[in-house]
């Protein structure tokens, strides 16, 4: 499945060599959906990182062994989640601004301006 994420660790061990979740960040472009997989043995949530009053963003509630979440990401930018009972368990879902297609650009007429005409040469 693309634009997947596989939780699968709640250590506290986890890092750079070993993470919670695979991978971290991803990527994706403004308007695709990211999916979470439970693939750790312990229940976990997938929670946009907010402030004091809890998550922010999205929240996926409990997720038990195998089960999944996803999450359409309309606003460009990094979106901080991680799991509100292992809080260590955190990534980025980096969400790069969707391009002009390139069509339109290349479909746009051509204008050509005319040489202005110099009234001391006539």
């Amino acid at each position: 499945m693309p634009n997947r994420v596989d939780i699968v660790s709640h250590s506290r061990s986890c890092g750079p060599e070993s993470p919670c979740q695979r991978p971290d960040p991803m990527r994706v472009t403004q308007g695709d959906t990211v999916s979470w997989l439970n693939a750790d043995s312990a229940v976990h949530t997938v929670a946009g990182t907010g402030d004091a009053d809890g998550p922010r963003g999205f929240y996926s509630s409990l997720m038990a062994p195998g089960d999944s979440f996803s999450h359409a990401f309309h606003e460009a930018g990094e979106h901080a989640y991680s799991c509100t009972i292992h809080p260590w368990v955190a990534g980025t879902v980096v969400v790069e601004p969707r391009g002009r297609p390139a069509v339109a650009a290349e479909a746009a007429p051509k204008v050509r301006e005319a040489p202005a005409s110099d009234p001391e040469a006539a």
